[in-house]
């Protein structure tokens, strides 16, 4: 289950994507300027929603584009959902103070740990088998 280049840098586009608009889905709830400006406080509220459209639109292309050039959806998907977590934390560390917790980074790298299992399993399976049919012919 071998994973291009390309597909590798899509993956990790769409998570990065899908990070980013989950920040500004957040940004778009905030109240930016003091009731005296509401009209301007909806504006930018406004531009952080479309941005968040954006955003989850470009998900979907990089995304469609690394599992066309897979033969696996797992590869892409581990890659856009690893890329989505550890990003979303940094950036919510980052720019809103929020704390994530040992525990939390722990059951992260746990998810990853197996989700990479599942990954190289296939891979271990499937040259197994293949080895085994070279040695009966």
């Amino acid at each position: 289950m071998a994973i291009s280049k390309s597909a590798v840098r899509s993956a990790v586009i769409a998570g990065s994507c899908a990070a980013g608009g989950s920040v500004c889905g957040k940004l778009s709830g905030m109240v930016f300027f003091p009731d005296s400006l509401q009209s301007l406080n909806y504006m930018v509220q406004l531009c952080f929603l479309g941005m968040m459209l954006l955003c989850n639109a470009f998900v979907w292309k990089f995304y469609a584009t690394a599992l066309q050039s897979c033969s696996s959806s797992l590869p892409p998907t581990l890659i856009s959902t690893a890329s989505n977590y550890i990003i979303s934390a940094l950036s919510g560390c980052m720019l809103f103070g929020e704390t994530t917790s040992l525990l939390w980074w722990s059951g992260s790298a746990l998810i990853f740990i197996g989700l990479g299992l599942v990954t190289t399993s296939r891979d271990s399976s499937k040259s197994q088998q293949s080895k085994k049919e070279s040695e009966k012919k």
